[in-house]
C-alpha cells in the first residue's frame, strides 16, 4: 500500500508541472499579440530560421532565394545564410564604394614537412593579402583580414522585401557598396549595401541578382565601407630592433618653422647637468625633456590616418609638403631617417611624409614634437649649464660685495667599488659650508625665468650681478659669465658669455645675492 501512494503522489507531481507549462505557454502567446506588441512580433520572428535556397547559376554566382508562399509573400521570416566560406577560401574582393575603390587579392601557403618516419605532412599557413595597385605598399594589420571575414560568410537577422519594387526606399537603387568576390571553387558572389537601418540595427543588403532585400548587422558590411587608405599601414616609420639603434646619433631641423638649422646629438661633457649638446647653430647645452621628445618623435611613429597616395605635385602643395613647415633628418647606426611635415592646423594636426615617400599621413603634432619645437626650448633651462663637481673657482659681485670661492672635488672608490665624490669650498683660504653653497649654486640654476619668446632688450651701464665660473684644467671646458642687468624696477636680463638669454625677476636676484652672503659666513658644521 505504501507504494503505491507513493506512485499517487508522483503522478499528482507530473500533473500539476504539466498545467503550469501550459499556462505559461497560453500567456506567452496572449502577450505576444496584444495590440501594440509589434516589437514582441518582431522578436519572435527573428528567432525562427527563415527557408532559404542557395543555388549557382550559369555564371557560377551564388545565388539565394527565400521560400515563398502563394500569394508571393515570405512563408517563413527570420534568421538565414546567404553564403557560408572560410576565408582561406577567396581568391579576390573586388569593392567599389563612395569612398572609392579597391581590390583584394589573397593567397593562402601550404607548408609541406617530413615526420621522422618519412611522411609528408602539409600545413596551412596564414593567408596573405596584396592590395591591387599598390603592392608596393604596406597594408595595415588586420584590415584585409576584416574584408575577407565579411566577404567569405554572411548571414541576415530579418528578410526585409522580397517585391524588387522598393529598392530605392532602402538605398539599393545607388548602393553605398558593391562588392564582387571570387572564390578558389571558382564561383563567385555579389553584394550591395544600401542604407543604414533607422533603428540601428544593421544594413539593407541584396544578394547576388535576386529581388530580395536582407538586414544585416553592421559589423558584418563595415569593412565594405573602407577607403583604399583604411587599408594602408598606419606606421610612418619602424621602431628599432635593438637597443643601441634606438639613440640617434644626430638629430638635424630645418623647414620654414625654423630661422636658422638646428642640430643636437648626445652629450659626453662631463661638467653640464643635461645629456644633449646643441651643435647648430651654435653650441648650447640641450634640454632633456625637449630632446628627448623630439627623440621620440623619429622611430615607431604611427599616423591617426592615410590622406594621400603617390602624390603628385599639386598634392603636395595641397598638404602643405611642397615647402615643408619642418623637416627632420636623423642618423642612426643602422639607417637614417628623413621626416617632412606640414604646418599644424588649428586642431593641432599636422600632415606627414617620409622625404622622397609616396604616402602622406595625418598626425597630431605632439606626437612629432619636432615640428613645433624651438631653439628657445631645445636649450637647457639653466642660464649656465654646470654641474657643481667641474668647478675649481666661483667669482661673484654685487655692489661692494666681491666673493671668490675655491671649490676641489676628490673622487674615491670604497672597497666595494662604489664610486664617491667629495667636494669642498673654501672663501678668503677657509673652508665653508659645503650645503650653503650649494644651496646658492642650485637657486641660481633654478630661478625663474622664461627664455621662449624672450626679445633682446638694449642694456646699457654696467651689471648689476656678475657670476664667472670656472674649471677644473682637465674638464677642457672654458669659463662661463653671467652678468645681470637691471631692465626695470623688477626686471633683469641674463647675459651670458655676451649673449641675452632671459628674464629674471628682482626678488629672485635678491634672494641669490642673500644666499651667496650666507655662504660666505658659514662653516662646515652648518653641514652636520
Amino acid at each position: 500500500m505504501a507504494t503505491k501512494k507513493k506512485d499517487n503522489k508522483k503522478l499528482l507531481k507530473i500533473i500539476i508541472v504539466a498545467a503550469v507549462v501550459v499556462i505559461i505557454g497560453v500567456a506567452l502567446v496572449v502577450v505576444l499579440n496584444l495590440p501594440g506588441s509589434e516589437d514582441n512580433k518582431d522578436t519572435q520572428e527573428v528567432t525562427k530560421e527563415a527557408k532559404i535556397s542557395d543555388t549557382v547559376d550559369k555564371n557560377k554566382m551564388h545565388q539565394a532565394e527565400p521560400a515563398l508562399n502563394d500569394k508571393g509573400e515570405v512563408k517563413e521570416n527570420g534568421i538565414g545564410e546567404l553564403i557560408n566560406y572560410i576565408p582561406r577560401k577567396i581568391k579576390t574582393i573586388k569593392v567599389e564604394n563612395d569612398n572609392g575603390n579597391f581590390q583584394i587579392k589573397s593567397y593562402t601557403p601550404v607548408k609541406e614537412t617530413k615526420d621522422k618516419n618519412g611522411k609528408t605532412k602539409t600545413e596551412t599557413q596564414a593567408t596573405e593579402y596584396t592590395l591591387v595597385g599598390y603592392e608596393d605598399k604596406s597594408i595595415a594589420e588586420g584590415k584585409p583580414d576584416s574584408v575577407a571575414s565579411d566577404a567569405a560568410a554572411m548571414s541576415f537577422t530579418k528578410i526585409v522585401s522580397v517585391s524588387g519594387d522598393e529598392d530605392s526606399d532602402f538605398g539599393l537603387d545607388k548602393p553605398k557598396a558593391t562588392v564582387t568576390v571570387g572564390y578558389t571553387d571558382k564561383t563567385n558572389s555579389k553584394f550591395y549595401v544600401g542604407d543604414k537601418a533607422p533603428n540601428g540595427t544593421g544594413y539593407y543588403v541584396k544578394f547576388g541578382t535576386g529581388k530580395s532585400i536582407y538586414l544585416v548587422d553592421e559589423e558584418s558590411v563595415d569593412s565594405f565601407l573602407y577607403s583604399v587608405y583604411d587599408l594602408i599601414d598606419l606606421n610612418v616609420t619602424k621602431a628599432a630592433s635593438e637597443g643601441d639603434t634606438a639613440t640617434p646619433q644626430t638629430v638635424h631641423l630645418s623647414g620654414t618653422h625654423y630661422k636658422e638649422d638646428i642640430e643636437f646629438e648626445d652629450s659626453t661633457d662631463d661638467t653640464a647637468t643635461t645629456n644633449y649638446i646643441i651643435t647648430q647653430p651654435a653650441k648650447y647645452y640641450g634640454n632633456d625633456t625637449t630632446c628627448s621628445e623630439i627623440e621620440a618623435g623619429i622611430r615607431g611613429v604611427a599616423a591617426k590616418a592615410v590622406v594621400c597616395l603617390n602624390p603628385t605635385s599639386a598634392d603636395l602643395q595641397k598638404f602643405g609638403l611642397a615647402t615643408p613647415y619642418a623637416e627632420l633628418t636623423a642618423t642612426y647606426k643602422d639607417t637614417v631617417v628623413e621626416l617632412q611635415a606640414s604646418k599644424p592646423d588649428s586642431k593641432k594636426y599636422c600632415y606627414l611624409m617620409v622625404k622622397g615617400g609616396d604616402v602622406i599621413y595625418k598626425i597630431l603634432a605632439d606626437s612629432v614634437r619636432w615640428t613645433t619645437s624651438s631653439l628657445d626650448k631645445m636649450r637647457s633651462d639653466y642660464f649656465v649649464d654646470n654641474k657643481i663637481t667641474s668647478l675649481s673657482k666661483t667669482e661673484v659681485s654685487f655692489g661692494k660685495n666681491n666673493y671668490t670661492f675655491d671649490l676641489e672635488t676628490k673622487t674615491s672608490t670604497t672597497s666595494d667599488n662604489q664610486t664617491t665624490t667629495d667636494t669642498t669650498v673654501k672663501y678668503n683660504g677657509k673652508q665653508i659650508s659645503f650645503g650653503y653653497f650649494q644651496t646658492a649654486f642650485d637657486y641660481m640654476h633654478g630661478a625663474t625665468f622664461t627664455r621662449e619668446g624672450f626679445s633682446h632688450e638694449k642694456i646699457t651701464g654696467k651689471p648689476e650681478m656678475t657670476v664667472k665660473f670656472t674649471y677644473t684644467s682637465d674638464s677642457g671646458r672654458s669659463a662661463d659669465t653671467l652678468e645681470l642687468y637691471k631692465v626695470n624696477n623688477s626686471k633683469y636680463v641674463g647675459v651670458v658669455n655676451g649673449e641675452q638669454i632671459s628674464y629674471v625677476y628682482k626678488t629672485a636676484i635678491t634672494s641669490l645675492q642673500e644666499q651667496f652672503t650666507n655662504a660666505t659666513k658659514s662653516s662646515p658644521k652648518d653641514d652636520k
